[in-house]
């Protein structure tokens, strides 16, 4: 998963769609409000964010997958070409 943040835009819907995913928090909606605030003015907490978020899918998708070598020669190049 990968989040483009190469200008003021593609941050922006960044943070449309995190704010449009996200579930209410228990601090109520003052701290939702309060932090869709902060991500859009500080790039540095969208980026650890999304960056969390990317590397939490990146687990996840490893735990569910796995790959299992049907050969006894791990280095077989036909085996993994398939």
């Amino acid at each position: 998963m990968s989040f483009k943040m190469d200008d003021d835009e593609s941050a922006s819907k960044t943070v449309n769609l995190l704010k449009a995913v996200a579930k209410p928090s228990r601090l109520g909606p003052h701290a939702d409000r309060a932090m869709g605030k902060a991500l859009e003015k500080d790039p540095r907490i969208l980026r650890a964010i999304t960056t969390m978020i990317a590397e939490t899918a990146y687990k996840d998708a490893i735990k569910w997958r796995r790959s299992y070598c049907l050969t006894p020669h791990v280095r077989s190049t036909l085996m993994w070409s398939h």
